[in-house]
């Protein structure tokens, strides 16, 4: 039994001090607390012991600061002793060492890890990088524009992506870039709501400055050498303020004058595609082709009797040269007639990476057998170059199979189906009489046995309407409620409604809608006047009047005729 408590006892205590040794760590911190400092600026950093033991208190040691020297002067250091915290009825100590820091350099520094000799052994703090920037110095030239490609040797119409990016200090505004046009096809990357550049703050030279950044996507259009020009980008500076001065203003304008920045010229080496594949050349990430019929193709087929085929062509990260014709991939046959309209072609940017395009063909095909039998459609194929792993590729349908027959018993068949439907759809047509009166019938009964059900309904049906909902409003709250939920209740506009928002639906889908809105205007007026009370005669007049104004507004809403809108496909490189 000794034994056993000498070893509980002995397991506890190692359990403590486990405990003691891994809570207590060594932490630095920056103040103030940021990455970016200026050179010659002063700083702080501390250094705190976190659950100090007595001993550690008791003892002058200090973090070691070997390797801080190299770039930073100790301006003033002092070491602080906290009061004691009390957490889950265990008092808790800390020692802060502070040091006051001036950096000698500019650049990216980084602060070493700072070790210190406790009770429980050596512990050291995290690492911590810093910027510091050199604002003495301006930078060499105001305006830096440079040019990146993604790939400097590419395939004939494999896509890259050409990025103009702009460096520059203080104010430029109405940035218009203007890249290479010449043997390639250039396709700005844009956001959807049309800004050109997309600004962010970045560090040059030691600088802290803005980055203009504008990507695209371009295409080569021939093989061999390409040496592309450079790009431009023009902007507006401001000068020199100058001070305009009346009798009853004092201000100051700013006048603007242009400027134009140029890069340096790309060069490129584009590759020829193989020998097979120079007249059906395709580079792209990823291919897919499907192939759906509004027919079910196992069942026999009229002769004569057109089959509707929709094939749809997906290709992503394919350039701006146009796509194979997908009526090109059936082979034309003396046992099929085919006939196609324009296909829907549609060109948008991927939204996993916001840079890869992606293209989609639609293609709708009618093909009519021309005799009987069972006759087979040709496999659909389409080979392609593999940009990622760099190989040639072919995607394929198979062949499908048709069993056509003769129209005369395509209408035998037919005859029997129609009859065989119809008795189906007269019993059907029975049973549906029987379940809408039969629920009908137990209505009418119960109400008639029930007076007391149908003044229910009659009370709530009253309450619903608004003209009893009118008679019981107090407060204008309550009115603009009313209001709301019958909005809500007309057209499904989701509470609360705004006035512009309101106008903007009645504008697109009703005429003569002033009276309503009017109406709703001086609800919403009425509504935040100081005080919210229906005391007076002539605030209820003002209720009465604003619903009767209410009333007749929705009823003289009338329908705008509907118009039919036009789809149009758009570029997806907008004229910059």
């Amino acid at each position: 039994m000794k034994h056993l408590i000498y070893n509980y006892l002995f397991i506890s205590l190692l359990s403590w001090t486990g405990a003691s040794y891994a809570a207590a760590q060594l932490n630095a911190v920056v103040e103030p607390h940021s990455n970016r400092l200026t050179l010659g600026q002063t700083f702080r950093v501390r250094i705190t012991l976190i659950n100090a033991s007595e001993t550690d208190i008791r003892s002058n040691n200090t973090p070691n600061l070997e390797g801080l020297h190299t770039a930073f002067s100790i301006k003033n250091q002092q070491r602080i002793l906290p009061p004691a915290i009390n957490v889950n009825g265990e008092m808790r100590r800390q020692i802060i060492w502070q040091y006051t820091l001036e950096p000698h350099r500019a650049g990216t520094v980084t602060l070493p890890a700072f070790s210190l000799n406790t009770s429980v052994g050596v512990l050291y703090s995290q690492t911590l990088e810093l910027t510091i920037l050199d604002d003495r110095q301006p930078i060499k030239t105001a305006f830096i524009l440079e040019t990146q490609i993604s790939n400097p040797n590419p395939y004939l119409y494999e896509p890259i992506y050409y990025t103009l990016r702009l460096y520059y200090q203080g104010e430029l505004r109405d940035l218009q870039p203007i890249p290479p046009t010449d043997g390639i096809i250039m396709e700005h990357l844009g956001n959807p709501m049309g800004k050109v550049i997309k600004n962010q703050r970045g560090v040059l030279n030691n600088q802290e400055v803005i980055i203009g950044e504008v990507v695209y996507l371009l295409t080569p259009l021939r093989t061999g050498t390409l040496n592309l020009p450079a790009s431009k980008m023009k902007g507006l500076q401001p000068e020199e303020q100058q001070t305009l001065i009346s009798q009853q203003t004092n201000f100051s304008t700013i006048n603007y004058q242009p400027i134009e920045i140029t890069s340096r010229p790309v060069v490129l080496n584009v590759q020829a595609p193989p020998e097979p594949l120079q007249n059906n050349w395709l580079p792209a990430k990823s291919l897919s082709l499907t192939r759906t019929w509004q027919q079910d193709l196992t069942q026999a087929i009229p002769v004569g009797v057109p089959l509707v085929c929709t094939l749809l062509l997906t290709v992503e990260g394919v350039g701006g040269q146009p796509l194979p014709q997908l009526v090109d991939l059936l082979t034309q046959t003396t046992d099929f007639r085919i006939h196609h309209p324009s296909p829907a072609t549609q060109r948008k940017v991927s939204t996993e990476d916001g840079k890869t395009p992606i293209n989609t063909i639609r293609q709708e095909i009618s093909i009519t057998p021309l005799k009987t039998g069972v006759l087979t459609l040709p496999p659909l194929k389409i080979q392609w170059w593999d940009t990622v792993n760099k190989r040639l590729q072919l995607t394929e349908l198979p062949n499908e199979s048709i069993t056509v027959i003769p129209l005369q018993t395509a209408e035998a068949i037919q005859t029997t189906i129609d009859t065989a439907e119809v008795e189906k759809r007269y019993f059907l047509k029975n049973y549906q009489v029987i379940t809408i009166i039969l629920p009908i019938i137990l209505f009418s009964v119960l109400l008639w046995f029930s007076p007391s059900l149908a003044r229910a309904i009659h009370r709530y049906k009253k309450k619903r309407s608004l003209h009893y909902q009118w008679q019981h409003i107090e407060t204008m709250a309550q009115l603009q409620q009313v209001i709301q939920n019958n909005i809500q209740e007309t057209w499904g506009i989701a509470t609360p409604v705004h006035f512009a928002q309101l106008q903007q639906y009645l504008a697109q889908h009703y005429e003569n809608s002033e009276l309503l809105l009017g109406t709703y205007y001086f609800i919403e007026r009425e509504l935040y006047k100081p005080h919210d009370s229906l005391e007076t005669e002539a605030d209820k007049k003002d209720i009465i009047m604003l619903c009767e104004q209410w009333q007749k507004g929705l009823k003289g809403l009338k329908d705008k005729p509907k118009m039919l809108h036009h789809s149009q496909l758009h570029a997806l490189n907008p004229p910059v």
